[in-house]
């Protein structure tokens, strides 16, 4: 697997109890205050440079948004926002990433975005799991590219630390 780890300082995981029965509006305080935010999100993204497609991809932990720039055919790379941070931290750079890459811009599932989650975080092998997860609902194979900055620095960095998990999970699950 090949990664690109700008900065890694840290990630504060959710924790606590895991959702049964969360509220239509969870993870927000009400139904107002997500539809505000939503709508101040959406009007962000307005400003994506390049075109774009968007998905929601389930996972064990919950929903992921995951915003896709870039030609079908190129290399995948992952980008990771920042703590307190969305994917749309990338427009700055995301034209002249995707002329080279197939861009996932994520909204992490333990923090603010579009993503929603329903299973808290634990540790980093949650956040190597979730990862796992999702790159493989997304088909990216085994040659993918990872870009965090600050605290998104930490999900390449386990990665890199546990090099062989996505592989022996995968093995797994096919013998399975």
């Amino acid at each position: 697997m090949i990664l690109t780890l700008i900065s890694c300082v840290g990630v504060s995981l959710v924790s606590g109890q895991d959702a049964v029965d969360w509220p239509e509006y969870h993870p927000f305080r009400s139904a107002e205050a997500k539809e505000e935010y939503l709508q101040l999100y959406d009007d962000r993204a307005k400003s994506w440079p390049v075109p774009s497609e968007t998905k929601m991809v389930e996972t064990s932990y919950g929903q992921t948004f995951v915003r896709i720039s870039g030609p079908v055919d190129a290399l995948p790379l992952v980008l990771l926002p920042g703590g307190s941070a969305t994917s749309l931290m990338w427009i700055p750079n995301v034209e002249a990433l995707s002329g080279h890459y197939r861009t996932y811009a994520v909204d992490n599932i333990y923090d603010v975005g579009r993503s929603v989650y329903t299973r808290t975080m634990q540790s980093s092998n949650d956040l190597v799991a979730w990862l796992d997860e999702l790159f493989s609902a997304l088909a990216l194979g085994d040659n993918i590219n990872l870009v965090g900055l600050s605290y998104g620095g930490l999900a390449p960095l386990a990665t890199m630390l546990f090099p062989l998990a996505r592989k022996l999970r995968r093995k797994k699950k096919r013998q399975s």
